[in-house]
């Protein structure tokens, strides 16, 4: 047998070589996500169950996939008899949509994540609003499309073709190049936006170097759809099921898991944070009800471990000797003064620290 005819013969499981492992890998990066929100006290907010539903998808385009390698994907037509080729053709066409829909709701999981990050800038905030909008609609468009290309939905797999029944395929190519295009231009603006915001920090310049690539893995995304869309045109070009569809697929099961494991990555930061810093306790004296005096060099620091079990430790501020009324009023005023000016900073303080 030629060499050129055993290449046609494996290159369809070499997607699931690449694929399986891929989604083995996020699979790890997204428990550890989990275990890092519980870590941080965290409870699963909305980005949390996308990147869950976009783990779902991915793994049930693999599956297809699977199944259309066993069916003979990644071989020549002339290979396969009538029915490999419409098992084949079955599994292509409807798992093109799950491996659509898997990293749009990766994409719109992180660019959920950094919406609060940014909600201190109105134009930011619309922007990524943008980029979901127009990511969704494009993503949404194309994979209606597949399905909806033909007058029934079979046709798009039964042999002999019904090519008078259904669009032309290269209405199909044009869509899916947007699409493609759509998903690089969000990969990218999500890239940057978050590099832009930790560099207008007041931090060290170690640290927004860490932040930032932390943030900023969107851009291994950006590679992986910009080689998927490029692919896109190819399995149109030599009429079969052959290497240009197994280069196409794989490309999409490597996006879809690149997304989900960059999405992920920065949230992983409180699983290898240090132990709490000791904190700076003093002594209540229950006698007088007011907090003593302490010089500076008498002040006791102890651990959350020395602090287990004894309720007589607690954290009180220096205060000045004013009636209870005043400084309660006094506090009040402050908080709410407080709580008016950083209202829109508390939340981008909390997630950089969970990132610190």
């Amino acid at each position: 047998m030629r060499a050129h005819n055993l290449k046609l013969i494996f290159s369809g499981p070499r997607v699931l070589l690449v694929g399986w492992p891929l989604y083995g890998v996020s699979a790890l990066i997204l428990l550890l996500r989990l275990l890092a929100k519980r870590k941080a006290h965290l409870s699963f907010a909305l980005e949390d169950y996308l990147v869950g539903f976009a783990m779902l998808f991915g793994v049930c385009h693999i599956s297809l996939v699977t199944w259309g390698v066993t069916a003979g994907l990644g071989r020549h037509f002339w290979d396969l008899t009538e029915f490999q080729q419409e098992q084949a053709l079955k599994a292509l066409i409807i798992s093109q949509p799950l491996g659509i829909i898997a990293p749009t709701l990766g994409r719109t999981s992180f660019a959920v994540y950094l919406l609060p990050l940014v909600a201190h800038c109105r134009k930011r905030k619309w922007f990524i609003r943008f980029l979901i909008v127009q990511n969704v609609f494009a993503n949404a468009l194309l994979a209606i499309l597949i399905l909806c290309q033909c007058s029934e939905l079979r046709f798009n797999w039964e042999q002999p073709t019904h090519d008078e029944e259904c669009w032309n395929p290269f209405i199909v190519r044009n869509v899916a190049l947007f699409q493609g295009s759509s998903g690089c231009f969000t990969d990218l603006s999500l890239t940057i936006i978050p590099i832009s915001l930790i560099y207008s920090l007041h931090i060290e310049k170690y640290l927004k170097v860490g932040l930032s690539f932390l943030l900023g893995v969107g851009s291994f995304a950006l590679v992986a759809a910009i080689i998927r869309t490029c692919l896109t045109v190819q399995p149109f070009h030599d009429g079969t099921l052959s290497d240009s569809t197994i280069h196409f697929v794989t490309w999409c099961a490597v996006e879809n898991c690149t997304v989900i494991i960059t999405s992920s990555i920065p949230l992983l930061r409180p699983l290898f944070r240090r132990a709490p810093k000791p904190y700076q306790e003093m002594k209540r004296d229950f006698g007088f009800g007011c907090p003593p005096v302490i010089p500076l060099n008498t002040t006791e620091y102890r651990t959350s471990s020395d602090m287990k079990g004894n309720f007589n430790l607690i954290q009180q501020p220096m205060v000045s000797p004013r009636s209870p009324t005043e400084m309660f009023d006094t506090m009040q005023r402050m908080e709410t003064r407080e709580e008016e000016e950083n209202k829109t900073k508390v939340t981008l303080g909390m997630k950089t620290q969970s990132l610190i």
